[in-house]
């Protein structure tokens, strides 16, 4: 992805509980959450350029 910082095991934990504050549901994939989740993609990243980064790659991702 291109990240200075490639995310951890801490900041895998920290999105994933900010999706369930964001009240996503485990078995729906994501694109189908897709407002959640880009709400929530800051957790993964470390500084502020890898979480711009974060956002623009997923959002090519769901609008492929």
């Amino acid at each position: 992805m291109g990240l200075r910082k490639l995310p951890g095991t801490a900041e895998l934990l920290k999105w994933l509980a900010a999706m369930l504050d964001f009240d996503c549901d485990p078995s729906q994939p994501l694109p189908a959450q897709a407002g959640a989740v880009s709400r929530t993609l800051a957790a993964l990243a470390k500084t502020g350029e890898d979480q711009q980064r974060v956002r623009e790659d997923f959002k090519q991702w769901i609008y492929k």
